[in-house]
């Protein structure tokens, strides 16, 4: 990480540099053609004085001297000495209060006729183009650069007096000393240079300064993208990729001598049921705290990341020995002992923990890792705790796992499930009034398997909508083959799971499936755990609310067991409840009065709310008695019947106990 970080340091200042040499090479280059642009200015700005000046000298002294001169006809192409004295004695004041430095006149043919200083300077030295514009009535100007006689002059060559021809009958040759211009020049580049210079001086440090800004800004972005992509956006936590660094350092400190370490996969029990009961915004607040808590309980050279949903990494350098793994893993689990207050409800964090030692349990990440799952799995079936992967004890777990996960998605498209009833059966008639549907398995190759065998797989999978859509669409095509036999009033019962509460589409569903088999609402019983209508969520809430519009019937299922609230059972409209098979056992046990006392309780609270009252787990006579005499209204268990495939007379049977006991 150091010699990238330098890498992105060292390019970050080249940038900054080719940053600041652009706007340099930007600034002077600028500088350079406004400067050049002044200059042109100025020059410009000398030869229209120049021309101005010239002008006022041929309308004040020249044209009114020579006016009555016929240029083109002079005896000997000279002026006569009177002209000459009365062109001098015009041009004196004009050449005294105009700082003319030169004056020569020339008819139209180009020969001298007046020269200041004497020199006859012939048409070729004149400049025929400066000559001819002359001739034609117009005045050229230029700047003649100094010699070795004197300085720079700005010469203006103009038609002497223009006939009524549109042609000069003389032109005059005017030398203004260039210094009166080049002083006035000279200031106007200072000022311009000086503001060109604060104005360019300014610009590159605003260049400068934006080139800093970005490049900072770069390099912030820089080091937020890469944050982002090492570590996970909800806890901070390091991502899997950090991880996976890290458990690498292990493995190279180990082959080098300097010692491995340990690496820990953490797991948090029953997660789902926060966010399918709770709702996700819980989950994603339990999981921040979560993450608080193990970084809090590691030392500062351990690693803690995130690894996708309720799962975390650990890594611990120089922990080497499964003892010292387990005893900081134990003290993990410690800091996640208190309660988790999110949103106002406390929860309950419980974890499983599995370990891996480096070298010893692997020389490669991805072995390493898959150790630390499987040990991990292993701690989930052993109801939790720290388990330290053991070679030959644990392979194949997590592999079970992925295997059950995909050979369920088959058994959906394959139509390997099975539906098995259980009667509920009226204690004061003995008469069948309804069936649970409960769900079996007919594996290709493990034979029937029970719900313990791979529900807690499904729950954890996305598998449970569809699962509990095939569940109710069966039941209600078993029940109607029921109907047709003459069992009209029949209730099935379905249990659906808790995450099915929060997703939108199970009253979709139902109301579907009533209307493809022709079944009134009071012919399906929907069962629910008292655990998820006492985490109830506003989708939880709307769901079931849904179902009863559709006038399907809602029973809480192992109640006594959980946290529901009377309001709840009020204002969610309740239909049944369904007492816990752990109170229905101690009915006839030795110490009967503790469990007879919690159920008469809830057979007089539920009747008084107009519910009727299922009794789980009535497995002998003796129970079936008690609960009738207690007033119960239904019985379930298998005094009456064990769980069965469908059949013409499984509905059919009467408990004659039932009738025995009405009797009496």
């Amino acid at each position: 990480m150091g010699a990238a970080a330098g890498r992105r340091r060292g390019h970050g200042s080249w940038l900054y540099a080719a940053y600041a040499l652009a706007s340099l090479v930007t600034v002077v280059v600028l500088g350079l053609v406004l400067a050049a642009s002044a200059r042109q200015d100025a020059r410009a700005a000398a030869l229209s004085q120049g021309r101005a000046q010239a002008a006022v000298i041929q309308q004040m002294a020249l044209a009114p001297a020579l006016r009555d001169l016929d240029l083109d006809h002079l005896p000997g192409h000279r002026l006569d000495p009177a002209s000459v004295q009365q062109l001098r004695q015009a041009t004196l004041l004009a050449v005294a209060n105009s700082s003319v430095i030169g004056l020569r006149v020339r008819d139209a043919d180009g020969i001298v006729l007046f020269s200041d200083n004497g020199q006859a300077t012939s048409p070729v030295e004149i400049g025929s183009t400066a000559f001819r514009d002359a001739v034609a009535g117009r005045s050229y100007a230029a700047i003649v650069p100094a010699d070795a006689e004197g300085g720079a002059v700005v010469r203006v060559v103009g038609p002497l007096i223009v006939t009524s021809a549109g042609r000069a009958s003389g032109v005059f040759e005017l030398d203004l000393p260039y210094g009166q211009f080049e002083a006035v020049l000279r200031d106007r580049v200072h000022r311009t240079v000086v503001r060109l210079g604060v104005a360019l001086g300014g610009m590159y440090l605003v260049l400068a300064a934006i080139a800093w800004s970005t490049t900072n800004s770069l390099r912030r972005h820089a080091r937020q993208r890469e944050h982002e992509a090492r570590h996970d956006q909800l806890t901070g936590l390091p991502n899997r990729g950090v991880m996976r660094e890290e458990v690498q350092r292990l493995l190279r400190s180990a082959a080098t001598g300097r010692g491995g370490g340990a690496v820990a996969l953490v797991d948090l029990d029953r997660f789902k049921e926060v966010n399918d009961t709770l709702g996700h915004h819980v989950g994603d607040g339990l999981l921040q705290v979560v993450a608080q808590r193990l970084s809090g309980a590691l030392r500062t050279d351990d690693t803690v990341a995130r690894l996708g949903g309720d799962e975390f990494g650990i890594v611990l350098p120089g922990v080497t020995t499964a003892e010292d793994a387990a005893a900081v893993c134990h003290q993990v689990l410690q800091a996640l002992v208190d309660d988790v207050v999110v949103e106002g409800v406390p929860l309950r964090v419980e974890a499983s923990l599995g370990v891996a030692l480096c070298p010893d349990h692997g020389d490669s990440v991805e072995e390493l890792l898959r150790h630390a799952d499987e040990s991990m799995y292993v701690s989930k079936r052993e109801s939790g705790g720290v388990v330290v992967w053991e070679p030959g004890e644990h392979l194949g777990v997590a592999e079970d796992v992925v295997s059950l996960r995909r050979e369920l998605a088959n058994a959906l498209e394959r139509d390997e499930l099975v539906l098995h009833y259980q009667t509920q059966v009226d204690l004061r008639t003995g008469r069948v009034v309804g069936v649970e549907a409960l769900c079996r398995w007919q594996h290709p190759t493990r034979g029937l398997l029970a719900p313990p065998a791979f529900l807690h797989v499904l729950e954890t999978s996305q598998l449970v909508e569809p699962f509990t859509e095939w569940v109710v669409r069966r039941a209600l095509a078993d029940r109607a083959r029921w109907v047709a036999l003459g069992h009209d009033d029949l209730v099935v019962a379905v249990n659906v799971s808790p995450r099915n509460l929060v997703r939108a589409g199970l009253a979709a569903v139902v109301a579907d499936a009533l209307a493809a088999t022709g079944t009134p609402p009071a012919g399906l019983m929907i069962e629910i755990t008292e655990d998820a209508v006492g985490a109830e969520t506003e989708a939880a809430h709307a769901t079931l609310e849904g179902l009863t519009a559709l006038g399907v019937p809602l029973s809480i299922d192992d109640f006594g067991a959980g946290r529901t609230s009377v309001a709840q059972l009020r204002s969610l409209q309740f239909a049944q409840v369904k007492v816990d098979r752990s109170f229905t056992a101690g009915l006839t046990s030795a110490d009967p009065l503790p469990d007879r006392a919690v159920v008469a309780s809830v057979i007089a609270m539920a009747h008084g709310l107009g519910l009727d009252v299922v009794a789980e787990g009535v497995e002998d006579d003796a129970t079936r008695a008690w609960l009738a005499d207690a007033g119960c209204d239904v019985g379930q268990g298998w005094h009456f019947s064990r769980p069965a495939a469908w059949s013409p007379d499984l509905v059919a049977r009467t408990d004659r106990t039932a009738h025995a006991g009405a009797a009496r």
